[in-house]
């Protein structure tokens, strides 16, 4: 039986039952809500005070993320009334890792949206739904510079087209799509080939930091760079 101490190892059988339901519950609800509510109510407004990091120690995400991707899906049905997400826990740091996981991932699929015609004039939200899954997988915490990383995924997703095997791709994006260089390069580059990389994408703003990685290190990757947020997708997907 899970402790509170333990609750977020990995996801119990009854956890995955309650954000199954709580999902579909908000899923069918919100509508709902939206229809019956006056004209001047500009928010839906949903409290979680025990929602931990968002995501269970295996990677698979808890019912905050789950519920957050729900919402940014729900334009298409009609909600014009923009739901709020309070989440809060005891643990600070739990609220934190929460709110910088969220802030990421809304700026990448902001960004998604408004750009998503210089990718592809075949992208539509109207008839997809997305549901982001991050996870931890070398146990080392969770990067919180995700922003291009969903970008790409958002992407991939819409064209049913994966990210090429075995790439890494490194850098990061801000609100308005302005990459940024990797910071210690070397360390982040041990860490893709520890996690099995054997191709790299970098920013070109990172080009003049390639004297300070090894040789050794250097050769044991494919190595392209890329521009723009935009340009990261073409590399990653491997479209000409």
């Amino acid at each position: 039986m899970p402790t509170t101490e333990n609750f977020f190892e990995k996801p119990s059988e009854k956890s995955k039952v309650k954000t199954l339901i709580v999902t579909e519950f908000l899923k069918s609800y919100f509508p709902i809500i939206n229809r019956s509510v006056g004209k001047n109510q500009k928010e839906i407004i949903y409290i979680d005070l025990f929602c931990g990091p968002g995501k269970y120690n295996d990677g698979h995400p808890s019912t905050p993320l789950v519920l957050l991707d729900l919402v940014n899906n729900l334009g298409k049905e009609g909600i014009d009334k923009k739901p709020r997400m309070i989440f809060n826990d005891k643990k600070k740091e739990c609220v934190y890792q929460l709110r910088k996981i969220k802030e990421s991932i809304n700026t990448a699929f902001n960004y998604f949206r408004a750009n998503k015609q210089n990718i592809s004039g075949s992208i539509s939200l109207s008839n997809s739904d997305f549901l982001m899954h991050t996870q931890d997988l070398q146990g080392i915490g969770m990067t919180l510079g995700l922003i291009l990383a969903a970008f790409v995924a958002l992407c991939s997703g819409a064209l049913k087209k994966p990210v090429r095997s075995q790439m890494a791709i490194l850098g990061s994006m801000s609100v308005g799509g302005t990459i940024s260089k990797v910071e210690e390069l070397v360390g982040t580059l041990q860490v893709c080939f520890d996690a099995g990389a054997k191709k790299v994408l970098l920013p070109m703003a990172s080009a003049t930091d390639i004297a300070t990685v090894p040789p050794e290190l250097f050769a044991k990757f494919q190595i392209s760079f890329y521009q723009s947020p935009e340009d990261a997708v073409f590399k990653a997907l491997g479209i000409e």
